[in-house]
Protein backbone atom coordinates (compact mmCIF):
# COMPACT_ATOMS: atom_id res chain seq x y z
CA UNK A 1 0.00 0.00 0.00
CA UNK A 2 1.40 3.44 -0.88
CA UNK A 3 2.17 6.14 1.98
CA UNK A 4 -0.57 8.74 0.31
CA UNK A 5 -3.20 5.83 0.85
CA UNK A 6 -2.34 5.47 4.40
CA UNK A 7 -2.04 8.93 5.02
CA UNK A 8 -5.66 9.37 3.60
CA UNK A 9 -7.02 6.67 5.73
CA UNK A 10 -5.17 8.34 8.90
CA UNK A 11 -6.89 11.22 7.96
CA UNK A 12 -10.69 10.02 7.26
CA UNK A 13 -10.10 8.50 10.54
CA UNK A 14 -9.25 11.57 12.12
CA UNK A 15 -12.11 13.24 10.20
CA UNK A 16 -14.02 11.06 11.84
CA UNK A 17 -13.08 11.30 15.12
CA UNK A 18 -13.67 14.95 15.04
CA UNK A 19 -16.82 14.90 13.75
CA UNK A 20 -18.19 12.32 16.19
CA UNK A 21 -17.17 14.60 19.38
CA UNK A 22 -18.38 18.31 17.49
CA UNK A 23 -21.55 15.78 17.29
CA UNK A 24 -21.37 15.19 21.04
CA UNK A 25 -19.87 18.81 22.14
CA UNK A 26 -23.12 20.53 19.82
CA UNK A 27 -25.76 18.05 21.08
CA UNK A 28 -25.19 18.50 24.64
CA UNK A 29 -27.47 19.96 27.28
CA UNK A 30 -25.35 22.67 28.48
CA UNK A 31 -23.76 22.53 31.95
CA UNK A 32 -24.23 18.82 32.21
CA UNK A 33 -21.85 16.02 33.17
CA UNK A 34 -21.78 14.68 29.34
CA UNK A 35 -21.26 18.10 27.23
CA UNK A 36 -18.57 18.44 30.57
CA UNK A 37 -17.23 14.70 29.08
CA UNK A 38 -17.35 15.01 25.84
CA UNK A 39 -15.07 18.79 26.08
CA UNK A 40 -12.64 17.38 28.23
CA UNK A 41 -12.67 14.44 25.64
CA UNK A 42 -12.34 16.41 22.58
CA UNK A 43 -9.73 18.17 24.14
CA UNK A 44 -7.66 15.50 24.71
CA UNK A 45 -8.21 14.21 21.49
CA UNK A 46 -6.78 17.46 20.13
CA UNK A 47 -3.80 17.47 22.71
CA UNK A 48 -2.54 14.33 21.23
CA UNK A 49 -3.20 14.68 17.99
CA UNK A 50 -0.93 18.17 18.05
CA UNK A 51 1.78 16.29 19.82
CA UNK A 52 1.50 13.43 16.99
CA UNK A 53 1.93 15.95 14.45
CA UNK A 54 4.52 17.72 15.90
CA UNK A 55 6.68 14.56 16.29
CA UNK A 56 5.83 14.11 12.62
CA UNK A 57 7.08 17.32 12.06
CA UNK A 58 10.25 16.61 13.72
CA UNK A 59 10.93 13.06 12.42
CA UNK A 60 10.40 14.24 8.92
CA UNK A 61 13.06 17.60 9.31
CA UNK A 62 15.78 14.97 10.79
CA UNK A 63 15.30 13.02 8.01
CA UNK A 64 15.83 15.98 5.69
CA UNK A 65 18.64 17.21 7.55
CA UNK A 66 19.98 13.24 7.57
CA UNK A 67 19.64 13.08 3.76
CA UNK A 68 20.59 16.48 2.90
CA UNK A 69 23.58 18.11 5.26
CA UNK A 70 24.17 21.16 3.53
CA UNK A 71 20.94 22.41 4.73
CA UNK A 72 21.74 21.98 8.29
CA UNK A 73 23.64 25.32 8.65
CA UNK A 74 20.68 27.36 6.86
CA UNK A 75 18.03 25.58 9.50
CA UNK A 76 20.56 26.55 12.39
CA UNK A 77 20.44 29.97 11.61
CA UNK A 78 16.70 29.91 11.12
CA UNK A 79 16.50 28.44 14.51
CA UNK A 80 18.84 31.07 15.98
CA UNK A 81 17.05 33.90 13.99
CA UNK A 82 13.87 32.81 15.65
CA UNK A 83 15.13 32.60 19.24
CA UNK A 84 16.24 35.64 19.18
CA UNK A 85 13.42 37.38 17.47
CA UNK A 86 11.65 35.48 20.96
CA UNK A 87 14.30 36.80 22.90
CA UNK A 88 13.80 40.37 21.40
CA UNK A 89 9.75 39.79 22.30
CA UNK A 90 10.01 38.41 25.78
CA UNK A 91 12.44 41.42 27.19
CA UNK A 92 9.70 43.94 25.76
CA UNK A 93 6.66 42.68 26.74
CA UNK A 94 5.20 43.64 29.90
CA UNK A 95 4.51 41.84 33.19
CA UNK A 96 2.01 43.45 35.32
CA UNK A 97 -0.32 41.55 37.00
CA UNK A 98 -3.93 41.76 35.71
CA UNK A 99 -6.71 42.94 38.06
CA UNK A 100 -10.32 43.47 38.19
CA UNK A 101 -12.11 46.65 38.90
CA UNK A 102 -12.95 45.04 42.61
CA UNK A 103 -8.90 44.80 43.01
CA UNK A 104 -8.89 40.50 42.53
CA UNK A 105 -5.84 39.32 40.73
CA UNK A 106 -6.91 37.61 37.78
CA UNK A 107 -2.98 36.83 36.27
CA UNK A 108 -0.22 37.27 37.95
CA UNK A 109 2.83 39.08 36.60
CA UNK A 110 4.26 35.55 35.64
CA UNK A 111 1.49 35.03 33.09
CA UNK A 112 1.00 38.04 32.27
CA UNK A 113 4.77 37.97 30.83
CA UNK A 114 4.16 34.62 29.30
CA UNK A 115 0.86 35.78 27.69
CA UNK A 116 2.22 39.14 26.59
CA UNK A 117 5.46 37.40 25.17
CA UNK A 118 2.93 34.94 22.67
CA UNK A 119 0.97 38.13 21.59
CA UNK A 120 4.33 40.53 20.94
CA UNK A 121 6.05 37.63 19.02
CA UNK A 122 3.14 36.91 17.12
CA UNK A 123 2.96 40.74 16.10
CA UNK A 124 6.43 40.69 15.27
CA UNK A 125 6.68 37.67 13.51
CA UNK A 126 3.26 39.23 11.61
CA UNK A 127 4.93 42.12 11.11
CA UNK A 128 8.01 40.64 8.94
CA UNK A 129 5.07 38.30 6.97
CA UNK A 130 3.57 41.72 5.87
CA UNK A 131 6.64 43.17 5.40
CA UNK A 132 8.20 40.52 2.69
CA UNK A 133 4.55 40.71 0.97
CA UNK A 134 5.00 44.39 0.43
CA UNK A 135 8.41 43.55 -0.66
CA UNK A 136 7.77 40.69 -3.08
CA UNK A 137 4.58 43.06 -4.54
CA UNK A 138 6.62 46.19 -5.13
CA UNK A 139 8.91 43.75 -6.73
CA UNK A 140 6.34 42.18 -9.00
CA UNK A 141 5.18 45.57 -9.46
CA UNK A 142 8.62 47.07 -10.93
CA UNK A 143 9.46 44.02 -13.37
Amino acid sequence: MKLSRILQIISLVIALFAVYFFVKVSTGEEGSEALSRSVNNFIGFTKWLLIGVGLLILVFIIMDIVKNPKNLKKTLIGFAVFGLLFLIAYMISGSEAVETTNGIVEAGSTLSKRVSTGITFSAILGGIAFAGFIFDSVKSLLK
